[in-house]
């Protein structure tokens, strides 16, 4: 199968996850919803009860865990040790901690592995985040920034 990437990239609060979604039903893709991948990760450190301040203990978490994703609909279902945490990762404690995953350089370049592998099992893809189009599929067929 051969990789066909779109990425939408911007700020928070931006609008790329809608648009990534209408987009992937439209072409016939797969949404790869990086947002709910880094809470996945917080949600395992969370259950950790790590020093969000230590960059040791952040990095372990994503070799302590199994994290499934799964493309359902227009979601991702989101799994950690086969324990489906879809609806948890929405919790607002959860993603006040949600910047110390994305702020962490090691963990960043582990996700960013998890979501290229996640592309090629996938094969089309629309993937949304901060810098899908420059730093994890540089390559894409098809690149945009959204801005509020």
């Amino acid at each position: 199968m051969s990789l066909f990437v779109v990425t939408i990239d911007g700020p928070a609060a931006s609008g790329k996850s809608t648009v990534a979604r209408r987009v992937a039903r439209q072409i016939g893709a797969t949404f790869l919803d990086t947002g709910a991948m880094y809470r996945a990760v917080t949600w395992a450190a969370m259950q950790d009860g790590v020093d969000w301040n230590d960059q040791e203990q952040l990095a372990g978490v994503v070799e302590r865990h199994a994290f499934a994703f799964e493309a359902a609909d227009d979601a991702m279902l989101v799994c950690v040790d086969g324990i489906d945490i879809t609806e948890k990762i929405r919790d607002p404690e959860l993603t006040a901690n949600v910047r110390y995953i994305a702020s962490s350089g090691p963990l960043r370049a582990k996700l960013v592995e998890m979501q290229q592998a996640l592309a090629r099992r996938f094969g089309r893809v629309v993937t949304e985040g901060r810098d899908q189009g420059t730093v994890a599929f540089p390559d894409a067929d098809a690149k945009f920034y959204l801005v509020a």
